[in-house]
């Protein structure tokens, strides 16, 4: 008898989850469904009468403006290569060949004052002193191979991609004698210009 009593107690002091759970705030009415009554789209609205009398709305906005004789998209792609095309024809056709194209960007960024709140007049190298001592290094070892420079953790303690070693190696190949703060490894003589 007492053991039924006692599970009796246990049942009523028992809490009952879930019961009188608080309902979240968003989810205390019906959801609105949404009206398709514009089952294409919002038709527009119009000030000019033959547009208006014209436009319809059963058909795209790009059907409608080729019908009243207009671009829908003036500044599309396609549209920019024939215009500049017929520019290029009627100004004789002047077509740049590019034969050798160095690996590295523009290398011309010598006139940038490199520490501007200072004021002095030292320029901004292309390629920074560290960087071209790091490049020499890893040049004067292997050449122009720049995958071994990438592999090389002893010598590439910088741990740079193949990618950025290659830029890098362009653009020390591409300095000219002011710009250079060390010597061009024999390795790569050739193809300094």
């Amino acid at each position: 008898y007492l053991s039924f009593v006692h599970r009796a107690n246990e049942k009523e002091s028992m809490v009952r989850h879930g019961k009188d759970k608080k309902r979240r705030s968003g989810r205390t009415g019906r959801t609105q469904l949404k009206t398709h009554a514009f089952a294409k789209y919002k038709p527009p609205k119009f000030t000019d009468e033959t547009v208006k009398k014209n436009w319809d709305p059963s058909k795209s906005p790009a059907v409608n403006m080729a019908e009243l004789g207009l671009k829908a998209l003036v500044n599309s792609r396609k549209d920019i290569a024939v215009v500049q095309q017929q520019q290029q024809d009627a100004s004789g056709g002047d077509k740049l060949a590019l034969f050798d194209v160095p690996d590295s960007d523009n290398v011309a960024p010598i006139g940038i004052n490199a520490n501007k709140k200072s004021g002095s007049n030292s320029k901004k190298l292309p390629l920074g002193t560290n960087d071209q001592i790091y490049i020499a290094k890893c040049m004067t070892k292997h050449g122009d191979n720049y995958s071994a420079m990438a592999r090389d953790i002893k010598l590439n303690n910088m741990q740079h991609t193949e990618h950025k070693l290659k830029k890098m190696g362009a653009r020390f190949v591409l300095l000219n004698e002011d710009q250079r703060r060390c010597d061009v490894p024999e390795k790569v003589k050739h193809l300094v210009l």
